[in-house]
Order: structure tokens, then sequence, then C-alpha cells
């Protein structure tokens, strides 16, 4: 990727960013609908696999709805509108979204995990949904962080996480860097509606960059891309010996 990256210096990337989408989650349905309510699908690379040929990521139109109510904090008992139905349906229908898989071909967890999709570097920004975000304080502060979040960092790009309650905390403690000179990232301490709104409008903003302006902020930052991808390799290598010496050390005391 830093080979890539160093080549692409002459050349605008074609899309503001990127969102890809396996399993059906809540807060994808809600990340993907708040893309196409405000016109912003064009705007990136985005796929959302649901009712795809895998019959075990498939959705029910009144299961989409609850997913909604729930992320929009309405009761389930919430009746929408005429024109709210109508455009949610027309979100529906679109399903699956796809931008670089090929149809009628299942993607299993480990192929998705796999950072080499061509889309991460044609894109500036990595709008990232991890496994789990929950939807109440995280109290205990136990992070889940996936392949999902480090992806983008091993493909030098900036991202926004709709994920649990302090996951950038959390990725600070381990000693990686953020974006907070770039990014309004207040939304890493905040739950529900709010949090959704705060990443909303974050995303909008970024989106409604000119392209040479978004491509200087890119390049700004490359120092911590930089940063973050030669840490988290070097994290894997010490993670690699240390469970390298812990099998040979169990095996002499056999």
């Amino acid at each position: 990727y830093r080979f890539y990256n160093e080549y692409s210096k002459t050349f605008l990337r074609q899309r503001h960013f990127v969102c890809t989408n396996n399993r059906i989650r809540h807060f994808r349905t809600w990340t993907l609908w708040s893309l196409f309510e405000n016109n912003l699908l064009d705007k990136g690379y985005v796929s959302y696999l649901a009712n795809s040929n895998d019959t075990n990521n498939n959705y029910k139109f009144e299961d989409f709805l609850l997913d909604i109510k729930h992320s929009l904090a309405k009761d389930s008992q919430h009746k929408f509108s005429t024109d709210e139905l109508k455009k949610l349906k027309s979100f529906f229908n679109l399903l699956p979204i796809e931008c670089d898989t090929k149809q009628k071909m299942n993607i299993s967890n480990h192929q998705s995990g796999m950072a080499i999709q061509g889309v991460l570097l044609n894109s500036y920004l990595n709008i990232i949904t991890e496994s789990h975000a929950d939807y109440v304080k995280n109290k205990r502060e136990s992070i889940f962080i996936t392949e999902k979040t480090w992806k983008p960092i091993l493909a030098h790009q900036p991202f926004i996480v709709i994920g649990q309650q302090k996951h950038l905390y959390a990725l600070k403690k381990l000693g990686f860097k953020t974006f907070e000179k770039y990014i309004d990232e207040s939304y890493d301490e905040k739950i529900g509606v709010e949090k959704y709104e705060t990443i909303k409008k974050e995303i909008t903003r970024i989106c409604s960059m000119e392209k040479n302006h978004l491509d200087r902020m890119y390049w700004d930052m490359m120092d911590i891309l930089e940063y973050n991808a030669d840490y988290f390799l070097q994290m894997f290598e010490n993670y690699t010996k240390f469970t390298d010496d812990f099998i040979k050390e169990a095996w002499n005391t056999i």
C-alpha cells in the first residue's frame, strides 16, 4: 500500500469515501440508508450485501423497517408516513448494493477480511461499520476491534467508525493515532441517535468538499497514516513472537 500510495500522488482519487458491508446489522442499515437519504451514494464506493445470493443474509422489509426504527430511537409501533415508506422502499429495492464484488458470489468472512480491495486505494475516507455498535453506554469499556478497522490502517486511510462507544479511545490506548485535527471525533464518546447524527453531519461535510481540497487534506495527514500502518505491523510481529515463544515454552515443559 505504501508503494501504491507513493505513486498515486499524481492522481486524484475517484471517490470521497469507501464503505463496504457484508452481513446485515442494524447500524449498517442505518449507515447505508443515511447515505441514500442524503444523496451521497455516488460520492463513494459502497456495498451492502444484504439480500444477495446468501440465504443467511436476507432481509424482510418488515425487519428492515424495525432496524431503521431502532437506529432512529423510535418505538417499534411507530408509523412512517406514506412518503417516508415510499423512500424507504426505494432504498430497500436497491439491495444488494455492490461496488467491487462479483454478482451471485457469496463472500466468506475470510475473504471479506483481506485488505486487497482496489476501492481502498481509489478513495480518501473509510467509513467503517464494525462488528458491534452498542446503542447504550459502554460501561465495561470493552472494545471489540476487527479486521474492519485494521484494513484501512494498512491501506493508509483515515476513517470514521460506526462502532462501540470509545472505539477510537481504545485505539489510542493501544498506541495508534486518530484524526481529530481533520475529523470531528466527538462521536466516539456519544451513543444512540446523538452519535449517529454527529457521524452523519461529519460524513456530509467531508462529502461536500471539493476533490482538490480533500486531496490536500489527505496528503497533509500522511505522517499519521504511515505511523499507524507501521505501528500495526510492528504490533502484529510482537504478538506473533509472543505466541511463538509461549508455544515453545509450553512444549519444553511437556
